[in-house]
């Protein structure tokens, strides 16, 4: 079913569809459900073609939303993936450092999202990713205790949640179809990573997994694609902002989320890498540290994976060998062999969707640990 997808159509009308979800977008609900609330508590009669109204504004935005995510979203389907088997590593380990050098783009190069100059054009001008970041403005706590209290405010509110999930879907699948520029600069897109980042602390509890996961998720594409122009903005990303990303991460019960704030760590670690001014040893040092723990002691199979690929990212660098001797790298790396690999047979037959990272690392954990060596 090809719901969003506008390929082949009239540039009129791209303009046209696109402005009508701009629209639905735009109209702030909060106000709505706030003067709903307010004559519930005063007991004050309201109306079923009021609530009703609420509810079709409510349903407006969600399926604007779900058109707008199927819109910006790659019509590539993937080539299936083949189980490999990592053949020797001593054979390989002269295409390893090359091969790392051509995987700067990190996940957005791997799976790229693509939309006709046309959509492009229409999604900025119309400013899309503000009108979809207002969609996650944190409710007033004692209107969420109001509509969570009453039958018919469950289902609002309900409604709610399921707009702010696919508002993150949408910053995601902008972030991945914009370039840097059209998303509004470095500066406008850091701002929107510090906002997804209040939106994640403000939701640690962890009782909305769900937005957790979403809310990562959108963190990770927009730091991804400060990444790929190795913007300077996180200069300003200090030692305790990194720590407190970092203890996020071990704490996260949901591994979507862990594996978001790996990935997230990992950006961090090429960017700070590459900054003008040089790396920061502390910085660095912290994740590797943190990486490898998670490479070593995750309860999911696939999240190592993760890790170790985020690491093979970070330190193929020979300018950062100074910081691997510091952290112990190619030893503790080696600790981690044995235990992947056993982790890896066991589990063979059940890893699912995750077969192309876990095998992807399993063949690299080896050509990377004698290639630091050499």
């Amino acid at each position: 079913m090809n719901i969003g997808r506008l390929t082949g159509c009239a540039s009129s009308v791209v303009s046209n569809v696109l402005k009508v979800l701009a629209d639905a977008i735009a109209l702030d609900v909060i106000p709505l459900l706030s003067s709903f609330c307010d004559k519930l508590k005063s007991d004050k009669a309201v109306s079923t073609a009021s609530i009703e109204s609420v509810e079709w504004l409510l349903a407006a935005q969600e399926v604007a939303l779900e058109v707008l995510i199927n819109i910006c979203c790659s019509d590539d389907d993937g080539e299936p993936w083949e189980d490999v088997e990592s053949s020797d590593a001593s054979d390989e380990i002269h295409c390893f450092d090359s091969e790392m050098e051509c995987d700067d783009n990190g996940d957005s190069e791997k799976f790229p999202f693509s939309v006709s100059a046309e959509v492009q054009e229409v999604l900025v001008s119309l400013d899309f990713l503000k009108k979809v970041l207002s969609k996650l403005k944190v409710m007033d706590p004692e209107l969420r205790r109001i509509l969570q209290q009453l039958p018919i405010g469950k289902q609002l509110y309900k409604s709610v949640v399921a707009i702010q999930n696919k508002a993150l879907l949408c910053i995601n699948n902008l972030t991945s179809c914009l370039d840097v520029e059209e998303l509004g600069g470095p500066s406008q897109l850091y701002d929107v990573w510090l906002e997804l980042t209040k939106l994640v602390y403000s939701e640690i509890d962890g009782s909305r997994s769900d937005l957790l996961e979403g809310a990562t998720g959108a963190m990770r594409a927009v730091l991804q694609k400060l990444a790929e122009v190795k913007s300077a903005q996180f200069e300003r990303f200090s030692i305790s902002d990194l720590q407190k990303l970092c203890e996020f991460g071990q704490s996260a019960s949901d591994p979507c989320v862990r594996a978001n704030v790996v990935r997230m760590v990992g950006s961090l670690g090429c960017l700070f890498g590459a900054l003008p001014s040089g790396a920061d040893a502390t910085m660095l040092a912290l994740i590797g540290s943190f990486l490898l723990e998670v490479a070593l002691k995750d309860n999911e199979l696939w999240v190592e994976a993760e890790a170790l690929d985020s690491v093979f990212d970070v330190f193929a660098d020979d300018s950062l060998d100074s910081i691997a001797v510091q952290i112990c790298l190619v030893e503790k790396l080696k600790q981690i062999v044995p235990v992947f690999k056993k982790k890896v047979g066991l589990n063979r037959k059940c890893l699912g969707e995750h077969v192309p990272i876990i095998m992807t690392a399993k063949m690299n954990l080896g050509r990377f640990i004698l290639y630091k060596s050499k």
